[in-house]
């Protein structure tokens, strides 16, 4: 059987009056759709009215009723949303996308041959209501966060300008765009599909200008506007922004870089320790601060440590004492301990272990400052040191 548009499978003949008319192949009639109605009952039922028509020479038409009716319902991708003889089409609205594009077709069968007809409609008017909650930053270097995202559907009723809930979305794709000030052309996207989730944004795109911008602004002043652009999309379609959040973001007191320094001469001391095989349940050991300095530009603690153990007992016990300096970045990165000077027994144990003046680190766990036990009034009283 072959399955045709409405005035595929005619033929075109001449008549000496010179009128060009439509005929069916070898003199056979011609089968056509007179009149295709789309009836809408509200945004989840459509009905079918379709009079299909016979001609013949001369243009003659006359009534039929197909042999058969079949009617389908496809969607924007073209898949198959309803099959049937289209007396009543349901139509799950809530899971389509804001105004999707929707064809019905149509097909009437007489004998050997179908006629098609095809009719677009919509789906109804969505939107995407946001609960938001961002957290940023989550770290002292400025690169993690955090995100809750609470979707809710509306579309429009029909036939109405108010808008009634769907509930919450089976499916949501987005992105944030997070940037400093009004540098938007510069942002770093951040991919979503789920409601709540972590985010680094550290080896994305335009990370390195997030974070110039962002220490620029707060080498002028305490604190600079970090803004998070989300975008969201229903169900495959095109995603559109839904809220702009600002966090501020603010420059570090003098109190919270002492706890950072602390937290990290502390990691540093204990790998030296471990290092050098210092046994932990016979040493004394103490370790001081004496001063440090952060590098901007580079992001860089410096820290000048003096590290002391004593072996044996108090009066007549060995003495060690070893100075240098730990260079670490604010996220821990790339920590090493750079010796100046030490003691005979302290630079006799280093050399029998570590080969040159560098001991590199590694990554040592950033500050988080619920996890810190010590108050900045403790360490920033008397001498800065620790057990």
């Amino acid at each position: 059987m072959e399955r045709s548009s409405t005035m595929r499978g005619l033929c075109v003949g001449w008549l000496s009056l010179g009128l060009l008319v439509a005929v069916g192949c070898g003199g056979e009639p011609a089968y056509v759709v007179d009149q295709l109605v789309l009836n809408r009952i509200g945004w989840d039922t459509l009905t079918v009215a379709v009079q299909f028509s016979q001609r013949r020479l001369l243009g003659r038409s006359e009534p039929l009723q197909p042999r058969a009716l079949s009617v389908y319902l496809f969607n924007a991708a073209y898949d198959t949303l309803y099959a049937g003889d289209g007396r009543s089409i349901p139509i799950a609205d809530a899971t389509l996308g804001d105004r999707e594009r929707l064809m019905v077709e149509v097909c009437g069968t007489f004998d050997a041959v179908s006629v098609c007809e095809q009719q677009g409609v919509t789906a109804s008017p969505k939107r995407l209501r946001l609960e938001h909650d961002i957290q940023f930053p989550e770290d002292p270097a400025f690169e993690r966060g955090s995100y809750d995202l609470r979707f809710v559907v509306e579309r429009q009723a029909y036939e109405t300008d108010a808008w009634e809930s769907l509930g919450r979305p089976d499916r949501v794709h987005g992105y944030l765009l997070a940037y400093v000030g009004d540098q938007n052309e510069e942002a770093v996207k951040v991919p979503f599909s789920r409601r709540q989730g972590r985010f680094i944004l550290k080896g994305r795109p335009h990370y390195d200008d997030f974070q110039y911008h962002l220490k620029s602004m707060l080498m002028d002043a305490p604190e600079a506007p970090v803004r998070f652009d989300i975008y969201a999309g229903l169900n495959g379609q095109s995603p559109l922004r839904l809220a702009s959040v600002e966090k501020r973001v603010q420059k570090k007191t003098e109190e919270e870089r002492i706890l950072e320094v602390h937290h990290f001469a502390e990691q540093a001391a204990e790998q030296i320790f471990e290092t050098l095989e210092v046994d932990h349940r016979e040493r004394w050991s103490h370790a001081y601060i004496d001063e440090w300095t952060f590098q901007a530009l580079t992001n860089t603690y410096l820290i000048a440590l003096e590290i002391v153990w004593r072996r044996g007992r108090l009066v007549f016990g060995r003495f060690y004492e070893l100075d240098g300096v730990l260079e670490v970045e604010e996220n821990g990165a790339n920590a090493r301990f750079i010796r100046r000077d030490a003691n005979g027994r302290a630079a006799r144990r280093w050399g029998s272990r570590i080969r040159g003046n560098q001991l590199s680190l590694g990554m040592l766990a950033p500050y988080v400052p619920d996890e810190e036990n010590l108050t900045g009034e403790e360490v920033a009283s008397g001498e800065d040191g620790f057990d």
